[in-house]
């Protein structure tokens, strides 16, 4: 498994999000820009008032002990029930943060270059990857190190920052599909054709009220065509 995990933070969009959370509490920006704002930055609102809760985006569900530290700090810090949630998509929330605590919390996540970027709204999601990437002895390649690009490519690309809806994108290392790129909008599985490594591309799943599953776009891609046919 690839040990060299992405500083995805950005000091200075927590610093702009920051001024509209101050704007908002000055009268000086609208409820509705708020929210566009506060989604695009991970920060979903609760139905208890006053709270949010914040997502941590974990790519390919990889995390340094450090950056466990990090969690455990924002949720023993800034969250009144001190509990994280591991999703289901790898990613991490932590429930119960009052509003203007998130930039701080958020500042405490880049110190180890995580970010809440784009973890909601209708963007490209954290993008997950099968849990034995780089040690199954099934896999075809190590897709940790192309997660990371795709990862890098679509992160703050203004390409897909408002997109129709949320976007899910999955890699799974081989046949087996851990990752289950049925499941997902667009679904990376690698592949083994004549002894050439490349990649299968499905597209169009999902669980929503109306489940279906991914066909299959790309029976086989080269690697360095991955990047084009994803986007």
């Amino acid at each position: 498994m690839s040990s060299n995990i992405q500083n995805l933070s950005d000091l200075a969009e927590i610093d702009r999000f920051e001024q509209a959370i101050q704007a908002f509490n000055a009268g000086g920006l609208d409820l509705d820009r708020l929210t566009a704002a506060r989604l695009q930055h991970g920060v979903y609102g609760q139905r208890q008032q006053g709270v949010h809760m914040l997502r941590i985006k974990v790519p390919g569900g990889r995390l340094s002990p450090e950056q466990l530290d990090a969690v455990a700090d924002v949720a023993g810090t800034y969250s009144q029930r001190g509990i994280a949630h591991v999703t289901t998509r790898q990613s991490i929330q932590v429930h119960y943060i009052p509003l203007d605590s998130t930039p701080a919390a958020m500042r405490r996540l880049a110190t180890v270059g995580m970010t809440t970027r784009e973890a909601c709204s209708n963007t490209v999601r954290n993008i997950t990857a099968c849990s034995l990437s780089g040690v199954c002895p099934r896999e075809h390649t190590d897709v940790t190190k192309h997660l990371d690009g795709v990862v890098k490519h679509f992160l703050r690309n203004p390409l897909n920052q408002q997109l129709p809806r949320k976007f899910k994108i999955s890699f799974s290392a081989c046949e087996s599909d851990c990752a289950q790129a049925l499941l997902h909008d667009c679904g990376v599985v690698a592949v083994n054709k004549d002894g050439r490594h490349g990649f299968m591309v499905r597209a169009g799943g999902g669980l929503g009220h109306k489940p279906r599953e991914a066909i299959v776009v790309e029976e086989f891609i080269p690697e360095h065509e991955l990047l084009f046919a994803v986007e």
